[in-house]
């Protein structure tokens, strides 16, 4: 049985209970308006423009249509982002999950489709790309001393080494940058936060079971 599977044995009317993730959304769940964090920490997401929700399909982004809550997890040693996404058009690079000053970090797509993750200035690129109108699950793991990039739980072959400690403790942006720049242009579903690395299996077990899983 999978990980995922036990879990939401465990507690079938939230889900899953994942130790050290800090949010989880997931399809069109809303709490007064936001998207609903259902991790129980309360991070629930407040809208930016008027981006469409679906059960099925999450949010969908754009330039001025976007998410975020108001402080980033510290992330001081390790952590993790995942979702998925299906993106539409990529005229750019178009951020998931992001978060910029003082201390940067990101999970997305570059123009090739790939998925582009960094953490403090490092970087990490997936092998493979998504393909426009077609879902690709995306992981950013920072194990404390490899930043890594997966997508559909391929990894990039040489990731960066990082083992500094820092944090971060600015607005954590969802489909994009508050400027209005690097914005996603498609959907995005099933976004995951980790303040320490839950360690692949449990990242790749997430991908394979989350309730409104792509794959």
């Amino acid at each position: 049985m999978s990980i995922g599977r036990a879990l939401r044995m465990i507690n079938p009317s939230t889900g899953w209970t994942v130790p050290d993730a800090v949010l989880w959304y997931y399809g069109n769940d809303l709490t007064s308006g936001k998207w609903t964090d259902r991790t129980g920490n309360g991070n629930h997401a407040t809208f930016h423009g008027s981006p469409a929700m679906s059960a099925a399909d999450g949010m969908t982004t754009s330039v001025g249509n976007m998410a975020n809550i108001p402080d980033s997890p510290t992330m001081a040693s390790s952590g993790a982002l995942c979702a998925w996404v299906k993106p539409t058009s990529i005229p750019s690079t178009g951020f998931a999950i992001g978060a910029w000053s003082p201390t940067e970090y990101y999970l997305g797509i570059n123009t090739g489709g790939y998925c582009l993750v960094g953490y403090a200035s490092k970087g990490s690129q997936s092998p493979n790309s998504v393909s426009l109108n077609t879902w690709g699950h995306l992981i950013m793991r920072w194990t404390g001393t490899q930043i890594i990039a997966y997508l559909d739980g391929s990894p990039d072959l040489s990731p960066y080494n990082y083992s500094s400690s820092t944090s971060a403790s600015q607005k954590l942006w969802f489909g994009g940058r508050d400027d209005n720049d690097l914005v996603l242009r498609g959907q995005l579903d099933d976004v995951w936060v980790f303040d320490e690395d839950p360690g692949f299996n449990v990242l790749d077990d997430i991908r394979l079971n989350s309730p409104g899983s792509h794959a």
